[in-house]
């Protein structure tokens, strides 16, 4: 059986919220941050802390 684990960043794990981690991305970014960044971090949000196991290939 393979395992593989994926890291969530630190600052979910510290306890910020998504929308206090895109408002500190915006203050230093150059422009407006790109939509896709604030799904990506809003969607590693919803699905932080959960474990999910799924078998690593075919069964034998």
């Amino acid at each position: 059986m393979a395992v593989r684990c994926r890291q969530h960043p630190p600052a979910l794990d510290a306890g910020r919220v998504p929308d206090d981690i895109t408002a500190d991305l915006a203050a230093v970014a150059a422009g407006a941050l790109p939509q896709p960044l604030s799904y990506l971090i809003a969607g590693t949000a919803r699905g932080h802390g959960r474990v999910r196991s799924v078998p690593a290939g075919p069964p034998r």
